[in-house]
Order: C-alpha cells, then sequence, then structure tokens
C-alpha cells in the first residue's frame, strides 16, 4: 500500500466509496481492498490511522451509504484493520467507534427515530463483536459497559427485530468466546434471563436462536449450577 500504485488504489476506492452516487459495488471494493492490505498497513501506524479515521468517517458520517453499505465497511474493512492493532490502540478504536453511537441512539433514547435507533444500535453491535481482542476478559468488560443497549434492543417495546437480532449475535459471540473466563457464567445467567424475558413478552425468534446457541456453547450447563440455571429459562419460557 505504500508504493504508487497501492497509494493510488487506496484513494481510487476511497473516492469511490465517498462519492454521493455510491454504490454497494463501491462499498465492496474498497472493502476487499482494505482487507488485503490491513497487515501492511497496521505496520505503519501513520497509514493505519488515516485509513481507520476515513473509514469511520464513511460509516459514521452523514453521506449517501446505506445502513447496509455501512455495515459492510464495519464488518469487512474496519474490523480487519483494527484486529491486526496492539490491544491498547484496538481499544481505543473500538471505544471511538462505540461511544458516538451510544450518544446517537442513547438509553433510553427520547428524541431518535426507529430507524435512527436501529442502525445505530446494529452497527455498536457489529464493532463490538468484531474485535477480537486477545484477552476476552475485554469482551465480557465491553458487554457489561453496553448492556442497557442490549437490554434495549432484545426487550424494549417498538425495539426492531433487526436490533434484536444484532443484539443476540454479539450477545453469544462474546459468551463463546469468552466462556473459560472466570466471570463469563455469572454474564451467561444475566443474558439468558434478558433473552428469556425477550422470549415470553416479545417472541422473539433472535432471542430464542440465541438461548439454543448459548446451550450449545455451555453444552448443557459446565456444572449443576448452570445446568439448573439453563434448565429454569428453558422451563419458563
Amino acid at each position: 500500500p505504500f508504493g504508487q500504485q497501492g497509494q493510488a488504489l487506496l484513494l481510487f476506492t476511497f473516492g469511490l466509496a465517498a462519492s454521493p452516487r455510491a454504490s454497494a459495488a463501491a462499498v465492496d471494493a474498497l472493502s476487499v481492498v482494505i482487507s488485503n492490505m490491513a497487515p501492511a498497513l497496521v505496520e505503519q501506524p501513520a497509514a493505519a490511522e488515516e485509513c481507520f479515521s476515513r473509514l469511520k468517517g464513511l460509516c459514521l458520517g452523514r453521506n449517501a451509504l446505506t445502513d447496509s453499505s455501512r455495515e459492510r465497511l464495519m464488518k469487512s474493512a474496519i474490523a480487519p484493520l483494527i484486529n491486526g492493532l496492539p490491544e491498547a490502540q484496538l481499544v481505543a478504536a473500538v471505544e471511538s467507534l462505540a461511544a458516538p453511537l451510544c450518544d446517537a441512539a442513547p438509553v433510553p433514547g427520547p428524541g431518535a427515530s426507529a430507524e435512527t435507533m436501529t442502525a445505530h444500535w446494529r452497527l455498536l453491535f457489529q464493532v463490538l463483536e468484531a474485535a477480537e481482542p486477545k484477552r476476552p476478559e475485554l469482551l465480557l468488560e465491553w458487554l457489561s459497559k453496553h448492556w442497557p443497549w442490549f437490554e434495549a434492543a432484545v426487550g424494549a417495546p417498538g425495539a426492531s427485530d433487526a436490533a434484536g437480532e444484532a443484539a443476540c449475535s454479539f450477545v453469544v459471540s462474546v459468551l463463546q468466546r469468552s466462556r473459560a473466563t472466570g466471570t463469563a457464567q455469572e454474564a451467561l445467567a444475566r443474558a439468558l434471563q434478558s433473552l428469556s424475558r425477550a422470549v415470553r413478552e416479545r417472541s422473539s425468534a433472535a432471542a430464542l436462536n440465541a438461548i439454543a446457541s448459548l446451550i450449545r456453547i455451555s453444552r448443557g450447563g459446565a456444572d449443576d449450577r448452570q445446568a439448573g440455571l439453563l434448565a429454569v429459562q428453558i422451563a419458563e419460557i
């Protein structure tokens, strides 16, 4: 990416994605370029920071990109780039993405439209899910910090199915990757309570699928206490 051809390709694909008439194909092209160049970019902090800043602007800024295109950039361009960074920089990148999304769609969130809440919540859960820190405890910290958004997405009246699906995918991913940590069981118990409530009160298919996934991940319960918790939640549904 540091030769003339690499720089020209970056400029060209960023220009396509930033165009007022940017298409899904333009976003796909930029995502492929960044994903392929990510290992080299992270070796040059200034270049990585510049690319991250521009990608962040595309994902979170006011432009012509559709919600699905922003999600594509988050998963396929930003994630490969930040996951190659040292942990401190990864954490800073995740928080710099999550904070404005939380601010734009707070919980509770008076004033924001349902469409805005859905778009911002989905992006929030996707950036948190896409991050791959070496310490799984960080995942549980992010889950705890953003718990109000998870609960609102799966259980709040009027929350969209699309937001709930992203929230459920996030919590399953976190608990799967952190299941060997000491605090995972507490987080699992808390998540199961929220998910089972969403099934009972909202007939949430995403929550039901998440419960099934968590049962598979925990293999029916790591011990008698966890097995009993799972049995109680299933019985309540």
